[in-house]
Protein backbone atom coordinates (compact mmCIF):
# COMPACT_ATOMS: atom_id res chain seq x y z
CA UNK A 1 0.00 0.00 0.00
CA UNK A 2 2.87 2.31 0.38
CA UNK A 3 4.01 2.14 -3.04
CA UNK A 4 0.78 3.66 -3.92
CA UNK A 5 0.83 6.35 -1.38
CA UNK A 6 4.06 7.15 -2.47
CA UNK A 7 2.92 7.75 -6.26
CA UNK A 8 -0.28 10.13 -4.90
CA UNK A 9 0.48 13.54 -5.45
CA UNK A 10 0.18 15.94 -2.41
CA UNK A 11 -2.25 18.30 -1.44
CA UNK A 12 -5.04 18.89 0.53
CA UNK A 13 -9.27 19.75 1.00
CA UNK A 14 -10.85 22.83 2.34
CA UNK A 15 -14.30 23.14 3.61
CA UNK A 16 -15.85 26.34 2.48
CA UNK A 17 -18.70 27.45 4.99
CA UNK A 18 -21.17 28.83 1.76
CA UNK A 19 -23.68 27.90 -0.68
CA UNK A 20 -22.13 26.11 -3.97
CA UNK A 21 -23.52 28.37 -5.83
CA UNK A 22 -20.29 30.65 -4.67
CA UNK A 23 -18.27 28.57 -6.05
CA UNK A 24 -19.80 29.21 -9.62
CA UNK A 25 -20.10 32.91 -9.13
CA UNK A 26 -16.62 33.59 -8.52
CA UNK A 27 -14.04 30.85 -10.22
CA UNK A 28 -11.38 33.92 -9.68
CA UNK A 29 -11.22 32.60 -6.11
CA UNK A 30 -10.86 29.56 -6.85
CA UNK A 31 -8.27 29.20 -9.27
CA UNK A 32 -6.16 26.17 -9.08
CA UNK A 33 -8.29 24.02 -7.27
CA UNK A 34 -11.28 21.55 -8.26
CA UNK A 35 -14.87 20.82 -6.53
CA UNK A 36 -14.42 17.88 -4.51
CA UNK A 37 -17.67 17.54 -3.24
CA UNK A 38 -21.14 18.90 -1.28
CA UNK A 39 -21.50 18.32 1.79
CA UNK A 40 -24.83 20.31 2.50
CA UNK A 41 -26.73 23.22 0.79
CA UNK A 42 -24.60 25.38 2.40
CA UNK A 43 -20.94 24.16 2.60
CA UNK A 44 -18.84 22.39 -0.07
CA UNK A 45 -14.99 21.01 0.01
CA UNK A 46 -12.32 22.09 -2.47
CA UNK A 47 -9.52 20.13 -3.56
CA UNK A 48 -5.76 20.84 -4.82
CA UNK A 49 -2.34 21.65 -4.35
CA UNK A 50 -1.60 23.12 -0.89
CA UNK A 51 -0.52 26.64 -1.97
CA UNK A 52 -3.62 26.77 -3.86
CA UNK A 53 -5.56 26.03 -1.22
CA UNK A 54 -3.67 28.88 0.95
CA UNK A 55 -4.82 31.14 -1.47
CA UNK A 56 -7.96 30.54 -1.90
CA UNK A 57 -8.80 30.09 2.38
CA UNK A 58 -7.10 34.12 2.32
CA UNK A 59 -9.31 35.29 -0.28
CA UNK A 60 -12.48 33.75 1.47
CA UNK A 61 -10.99 34.87 4.62
CA UNK A 62 -11.11 38.46 3.29
CA UNK A 63 -14.96 38.33 1.89
CA UNK A 64 -15.55 36.80 6.17
CA UNK A 65 -16.31 33.46 4.35
CA UNK A 66 -15.35 30.65 6.67
CA UNK A 67 -13.19 27.84 5.57
CA UNK A 68 -11.81 24.32 7.13
CA UNK A 69 -8.70 22.95 6.35
CA UNK A 70 -9.19 19.59 7.03
CA UNK A 71 -6.50 17.54 8.02
CA UNK A 72 -5.57 15.26 5.33
CA UNK A 73 -2.46 14.79 2.89
CA UNK A 74 -3.84 14.15 -0.19
CA UNK A 75 -6.31 16.11 -2.64
CA UNK A 76 -9.33 13.30 -2.42
CA UNK A 77 -12.21 13.53 -4.46
CA UNK A 78 -10.34 15.05 -6.96
CA UNK A 79 -8.26 14.44 -10.45
CA UNK A 80 -5.14 15.23 -8.53
CA UNK A 81 -5.16 11.36 -7.18
CA UNK A 82 -6.06 9.75 -11.26
CA UNK A 83 -2.41 8.81 -10.86
CA UNK A 84 -2.88 6.13 -8.27
CA UNK A 85 -6.18 4.51 -9.49
CA UNK A 86 -4.47 2.08 -11.69
CA UNK A 87 -2.38 0.58 -8.72
CA UNK A 88 -5.50 1.01 -6.34
CA UNK A 89 -8.27 -0.88 -8.87
CA UNK A 90 -5.09 -3.50 -8.68
CA UNK A 91 -5.09 -4.22 -5.36
CA UNK A 92 -8.70 -4.10 -5.02
CA UNK A 93 -9.25 -6.56 -7.91
CA UNK A 94 -8.07 -9.15 -4.72
CA UNK A 95 -10.40 -8.45 -2.01
CA UNK A 96 -13.37 -10.48 -1.92
CA UNK A 97 -16.67 -9.25 -1.94
CA UNK A 98 -18.60 -10.32 0.71
CA UNK A 99 -21.43 -9.24 3.30
CA UNK A 100 -20.44 -7.50 6.66
CA UNK A 101 -19.56 -9.78 9.40
CA UNK A 102 -19.66 -6.34 12.03
CA UNK A 103 -23.20 -4.44 12.06
CA UNK A 104 -22.83 -1.02 11.19
CA UNK A 105 -25.30 1.99 10.95
CA UNK A 106 -25.18 4.17 7.48
CA UNK A 107 -25.02 8.08 8.09
CA UNK A 108 -26.78 8.32 4.74
CA UNK A 109 -29.74 6.06 5.64
CA UNK A 110 -29.43 7.14 9.71
CA UNK A 111 -30.25 3.62 10.10
CA UNK A 112 -28.95 0.05 11.07
CA UNK A 113 -27.35 -1.63 7.35
CA UNK A 114 -29.49 -4.55 6.35
CA UNK A 115 -27.84 -7.09 4.10
CA UNK A 116 -30.44 -6.44 1.31
CA UNK A 117 -29.66 -2.52 1.13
Amino acid sequence: MMSVVNDCALGGMLVVLAPLAHFEQYPDVYQGVELGCANSANNFCVTGHRVALEHVQASLSKASIGAVDLPVLYPFHSSYIESIKDKVMTLANGVAIQSPHIPYYSSTYGRLIKESD
